[in-house]
C-alpha cells in the first residue's frame, strides 16, 4: 500500500514545479525563508535554488522508500515510514542551507569570495 506515500511525492513534485517556475527574483511571499536568505537577492536566489536542489532529492527519497518499504515492513509501517523519513529530510533542509549560505556569504550577505 504505497498509494499515499507516491501522492504526498506527485503533490510534492508539483510544489517543487512551481517553486522553481516562478520563485520571484526578490525575497517575496514564498519560498526559502530565513534571515540570511532575504539579505540581497543573490542570497535569495541562491538560498532558494538549494532548497530546491535538496527538495528533490527528499522527493526521490520518498518515492524509493514507498516502493522498497513494502518488502521490508509490514503493512503499516511501510505506509508511514516513508512518509515519516520525508518530513525528517524536509526538516533537515533548513539546517544545510544555513551552512552553505554561511560558507559562501558574510553576516551581512556579501560574498566571501569578494572580500
Amino acid at each position: 500500500m504505497m498509494i499515499p506515500s507516491l501522492c504526498a511525492a506527485a503533490v510534492m513534485l508539483v510544489l517543487l514545479f512551481i517553486s522553481w517556475k516562478y520563485t520571484p527574483a526578490t525575497p517575496s511571499f514564498f519560498g526559502y525563508k530565513s534571515r540570511l536568505s532575504v539579505k540581497n537577492d543573490e542570497t535569495w536566489v541562491y538560498a532558494n535554488k538549494l532548497a530546491n536542489k535538496i527538495f528533490l532529492f527528499n522527493i526521490i527519497a520518498l518515492i524509493l522508500l514507498s516502493l522498497i518499504a513494502p518488502y521490508l515492513f509490514e503493512e503499516e509501517t511501510a505506509v508511514v515510514f516513508p512518509l515519516f523519513a520525508f518530513a525528517f529530510l524536509s526538516v533537515l533542509v533548513v539546517p544545510i542551507v544555513e551552512v552553505f549560505l554561511r560558507r559562501k556569504f558574510d553576516k551581512n550577505g556579501i560574498r566571501k569570495d569578494q572580500l
